[in-house]
């Protein structure tokens, strides 16, 4: 390193040529003009000595910086920028060593080196799901991971993919599809957990996402939109549709939700059930980076807080079934500033109900004293207005239904409630963790309710056609009732996918459940999905590229860094990096 150091500020002085007007004015000594020629010669050392500084020192120092000293009067002042390199080598050298290199977070790791400051040191705990190989690649793009999948994964057993991947190695038949999504979900959530032992995200970073992670959702939804504008879909007599006029909207996905949560609302409090809003936090050492109180994260990363909740959660309606208590409600998980999962819970409760529940829910939630907040009275008139239990979680709607949020929806600023739903829905994205989870009576019926709205002929089948009927009609209050009175015994069908036969034996096997094709009501089964379709694709639409521009209207990190420090220093900052 020092080697090329010197070489480096060798090449600096045979590049300077003395300036005729300079050496008149200056008798005592040599003045040097360093120009736009040596700077370049000498970023081209400099991105040899570091190549990390490919991106920076070219780009961004190519041409003398305003502060540039174009004038030394003595040859012996290069002495302190030989010291200056080499001390950015050695630093650079540590960055390289660093576990967080091989990230996308990589030119705000080389600054806190560079600076010496706030060098992230707790990495082991944060970085314990990820395998030496995820380390290594964890830079890579969404091109380099589909030339892999191309090339490279093919030839790889199941044992490497166990071995490269880890826990987050797919499970079953290994599809290139599957490939991709396994390879972008570990470099995915490493990027993010670098994200937050940099302390990118939170009290000190962007809310819920980093920058990168935000973009790289961004860019996904673009490519699935234009993916979907440029595929049709092709019924087996020959009918085309446009793909775009199939999906289910977010329109459509905010109408159910919203739909469900107030056909709740409606039929529990007929029979006199209170609505009780409860909130749970995390214990501290799960906050990744709090805005109020001592910094005691451990490490763990919200998928590990959400097996926190969901394991919490299991318990506490466990201890409740045993006091003949059974839970009626929904539940939404989403994120702390700092990207730590809460949970919001809406009850519906009898009044002997309320103090069981509230004493059994501080017994597995309540780990410190604000860590439990439960609201039974928001419903009272206020100021000569009354909250509902749907009113009062359409908020929560807002901020997971992308669409809502660009709706105008709320009073609340929408170009705010965009970002944040945006930034939410990155953020589940992510981690892979769940929006909305209906418990009690809807549990696992919202499949039975698309399904049926699906179902164009009225069953004949007494519990059938009254659920058929709720569906169609949007009438949530009826389905919910006719599920609690009736208790109808309830499947999903699906298709059955099957291994080639063997070409000894000739035998087959199933190999997964498929996609879900009609449901089974009272034994008697509804096929909703009868046809076979395909897909065409143009996929010359496709190959122009497509740039995501991202503003955040809350300001902000604009996701841009900020250029290096000078490799050699000027002298006004020279001492500072010196003996830093």
């Amino acid at each position: 390193m020092a080697a090329l150091a010197s070489e480096v500020l060798a090449a600096l002085q045979q590049q300077a040529q003395p300036a005729a007007p300079a050496r008149e004015a200056a008798a005592d000594g040599i003045i040097y003009d360093i120009g736009s020629r040596a700077w370049a010669k000498a970023s081209s050392y400099l991105a040899r000595i570091l190549p990390e500084w490919r991106d920076i020192a070219i780009e961004e120092h190519t041409n003398p910086a305003d502060d540039w000293p174009t004038r030394w009067q003595d040859a012996a002042e290069f002495s302190p920028h030989l010291a200056a390199l080499e001390y950015w080598a050695k630093r650079s050298d540590e960055a390289r060593r660093h576990p967080l290199f091989r990230t996308h977070h990589r030119k705000v790791l080389l600054k806190r080196f560079w600076y010496a400051q706030q060098i992230p040191t707790r990495t082991t705990a944060a970085l314990a799901p990820y395998t030496p190989w995820i380390l290594q690649h964890g830079d890579m793009d969404n091109e380099t991971i589909r030339e892999m999948v191309k090339y490279e994964t093919p030839k790889w057993s199941k044992e490497t993919w166990n071995e490269r991947l880890g826990s987050l190695a797919p499970d079953g038949e290994i599809t290139p599809r599957k490939a991709r999504m396994s390879l972008r979900r570990a470099t995915r959530r490493f990027n993010e957990s670098a994200a937050h032992v940099l302390k990118l995200v939170g009290k000190t970073g962007r809310p819920y996402v980093s920058q990168h992670t935000r973009e790289h959702r961004d860019q996904q939804l673009q490519l699935q939109q234009r993916w979907i504008q440029a595929t049709k879909a092709i019924k087996e007599d020959g009918t085309v549709f446009e793909l775009t006029d199939c999906v289910r909207s977010e329109r459509e996905r905010f109408a159910e939700l919203y739909a469900l949560i107030k056909g709740q609302e409606t039929y529990f409090t007929a029979k006199k059930h209170v609505p009780t809003f409860i909130t749970l936090t995390a214990p501290a050492t799960f906050h990744i980076n709090p805005s109020h109180g001592e910094d005691q994260w451990d490490g763990s990363s919200p998928t590990k807080t959400q097996a926190w909740f969901t394991e919490q959660w299991a318990r506490a309606r466990a201890a409740l079934a045993k006091k003949n208590i059974r839970l009626e409600g929904v539940r939404v998980a989403e994120p702390h500033k700092d990207g730590t999962p809460h949970w919001h819970l809406m009850l519906y409760l009898t009044t002997g109900q309320l103090p069981i529940v509230r004493e059994v829910i501080l017994e597995y939630f309540g780990h410190s004293p604000h860590a439990v907040e439960i609201k039974a009275d928001f419903t009272s008139p206020k100021k000569g207005k009354r909250a509902t239990a749907a009113s009062y979680m359409l908020k929560y709607i807002i901020k997971t239904v992308r669409f809502a949020a660009s709706s105008g929806t709320s009073a609340v600023g929408d170009l705010f409630l965009s970002a944040e739903a945006d930034d939410t829905d990155a953020w589940r994205a992510t981690w892979g963790i769940r929006g909305f989870q209906f418990f009690g009576t809807l549990f696992g019926k919202q499949t039975l309710w698309r399904e049926l709205r699906r179902l164009e002929t009225q069953p004949d089948e007494p519990t059938a056609k009254r659920l058929w009927r709720a569906a169609r009609g949007t009438r949530a209050h009826d389905f919910i009732a006719t599920l609690a009175e009736t208790d109808p015994d309830l499947a999903a069908i699906r298709e059955t996918k099957w291994t080639e036969p063997d070409a000894e034996t000739g035998e087959i096997f199933k190999t997964k459940k498929g996609r879900v094709v009609g449901v089974q009501i009272q034994c008697v089964p509804y096929i909703t999905r009868g046809s076979k379709w395909t897909l065409e694709t143009d996929y010359s639409l496709l190959n122009e590229m497509v740039t995501v521009i991202h503003r955040d209207p809350r300001g902000g990190n604009s996701g841009k860094p900020e250029p290096p420090p000078n490799p050699i220093p000027t002298p006004q900052n020279r001492h500072e990096h010196v003996t830093a």
